[in-house]
């Protein structure tokens, strides 16, 4: 007759599972840009992205105002293009939401937990939402299909992703190049194009 399986023994793969996500997470959120802490750095690319909307109900947990089709989300605005990179191979965004699809994470993130899996997973998905439609919780400064306890309970860890990431492309260890890598620059533009010089002052300056 075959043993029969504990409790105790069925949680731990589980156990072992949540305690490497926390040692991953607590590594990501005690990385410094430049000498200043996480807090400090998520709180500079908070009040820089989506400081000036406050108001907005869901804040800051809303879609970015500039651009109908942008699917930037959150207190750092970031695409569902850019997690899709971070956290699927492929050659392109077909082969990566094919492995997203079948549940393919990249290497480092292959034994996350099935809830961070689920957010990220869905996190991307309301991005491609974001972009295929207007107007609703998609909307300029919608607050997408996610809960807001979700998104406290898990955005932390995708913005230490994001921060590590642009770390790997920043030409030095100072905010300055963190900012660059941030934004790819740190110009803002119109709707039209061009330079909007004042929000682009104030996103230096806030940085």
């Amino acid at each position: 007759m075959a043993e029969e399986k504990t409790p105790s023994f069925l949680g731990q793969p589980e156990e072992v599972t949540d305690r490497k996500y926390n040692n991953l997470l607590s590594d990501l959120t005690s990385q410094t840009v430049g000498g200043r802490s996480f807090s400090d750095i998520s709180k500079a690319i908070e009040d820089a992205e989506v400081g000036g909307d406050k108001n907005a109900p869901g804040w800051p947990y809303i879609f970015t105002k500039s651009g109908r089709k942008s699917s930037a989300f959150g207190p750092a605005q970031i695409l569902y293009s850019t997690a899709l990179d971070y956290f699927y191979d492929g050659a392109n965004e077909t082969e990566q939401r094919k492995n997203m699809k079948a549940g393919n994470f990249k290497e480092g993130y292959t034994q996350l937990p099935a809830d961070v899996k689920s957010y990220i997973k869905k996190f991307i998905e309301q991005g491609i939402k974001k972009r295929n439609r207007k107007g609703g919780v998609y909307g300029s400064l919608g607050v997408g299909d996610i809960s807001r306890e979700d998104h406290e309970k898990y955005y932390p860890f995708l913005f230490g992703v994001h921060v590590k990431e642009k770390k790997k492309i920043a030409k030095d260890d100072t905010v300055a190049s963190f900012v660059n890598a941030h934004y790819g620059d740190t110009e803002v533009r119109t709707s039209t194009g061009e330079v909007d010089e004042d929000a682009t002052t104030a996103r230096k300056f806030q940085l």
